[in-house]
């Protein structure tokens, strides 16, 4: 009888002990050591390392003179990003206002975009995305996306009207700055935090022993 009650104390001692590593492991996989920040023109945005991230931009040109219809002829754009954290997926798309625009990343955080038409030019109010790229966080922290003109032109009685030159805006802007926005969709490969936890207080494991 005696050792019967010492088997069946080690057992109960054993079985606490497993269900204590599993609530410890719980915690575990739980934490947010992981955890990135994307701060996409200002708004912030969660995600995690491994993650892909879509940044969509739009530009809006209707508050400039001439250009109430929201048509311009020429546009230089410039993304910026924070590399040392983010991977750039694919190649940047800006197929969905541009004709033939050409992109680059020659020069590190840096995405330019360009084309030019010297007909009806390319509609910029807002509704369609200037540039639409995919990053993968590489590493946890603070990232940053900005996307801005360099570049402005609109041909005025078929004379070109500058609105901005090397980033800058010139005077035939007369005050009035486009207006920006973007839109970052997540996606997380990672799978669900375990959701079977003890709900007991102090998350202490309920062991039932049957059986013996």
């Amino acid at each position: 009888m005696l050792k019967t009650r010492k088997l069946i104390s080690l057992l109960l001692v054993v079985a606490m002990m497993l269900s204590m590593f599993s609530v410890a492991i719980v915690t575990a996989s739980a934490a947010d050591g992981d955890a990135a920040t994307i701060i996409a023109d200002g708004v912030t945005y969660k995600a995690h390392e491994g993650d892909t991230i879509r940044y969509k931009a739009y530009m809006d040109v209707t508050a400039l003179p001439y250009a109430e219809d929201g048509y311009v002829h020429a546009v230089d754009g410039l993304t910026t990003y924070t590399q040392s954290n983010l991977t750039i997926v694919g190649e940047p798309d800006c197929y969905a206002v541009f004709n033939d625009p050409m992109t680059g990343t020659e020069e590190e955080n840096h995405i330019y975009y360009t084309d030019t038409s010297m007909g009806r030019g390319f509609l910029l109010d807002g509704n369609a995305p200037v540039i639409d790229v995919t990053f993968k966080v590489d590493k946890s922290g603070t990232s940053t996306i900005t996307n801005e003109a360099q570049t402005l032109t609109r041909l005025v009685n078929d004379r070109p009207y500058n609105y901005m030159s090397g980033g800058a805006y010139t005077p035939a802007a007369q005050g009035n700055e486009v207006k920006y926005k973007s839109t970052v969709e997540v996606t997380c490969p990672h799978p669900a935090e375990p959701t079977v936890a003890p709900t007991t207080p102090g998350d202490k494991a309920i062991v039932h022993v049957q059986g013996l």
